[in-house]
């Protein structure tokens, strides 16, 4: 990592979970610490905003097809009742001539 002049003096107050929390990160001193993590979130956050990008695309495609996938199902339900509807037609059809023919060989 390029060495920076570092010209910004500042004094601040924080919570001891924030103090947890740099002293867990790499750096010599808390100075050293606290730039890692700033630079660390900052660097990473464009990465993080492509990959959000990217999920949030992945989710947008699926649903899109998950609900192509609900109207061709709708579609083909819609297939299978007509088609029941057709063979029960037939079962009665295929009845009624079996009475025909009986009655065309008692004459």
């Amino acid at each position: 990592m390029k060495k920076e002049n570092k010209n910004n003096l500042r004094s601040f107050r924080y919570s001891d979970r924030v103090a947890e929390i740099l002293e867990g990160f790499d750096g010599d001193s808390m100075n050293a610490k606290f730039e890692n993590l700033v630079l660390y979130c900052f660097d990473g956050l464009e990465d993080k905003k492509k990959e959000y990008e990217r999920l949030d695309n992945l989710i947008v495609d699926s649903r899109k097809t998950w609900r192509e996938l609900g109207d061709t199902l709708y579609v083909v339900g819609d297939m299978v009742k007509e088609l029941n509807s057709i063979r029960r037609r037939i079962e009665e059809l295929s009845k009624e001539l079996g009475v025909v023919e009986k009655a065309c060989y008692k004459e």
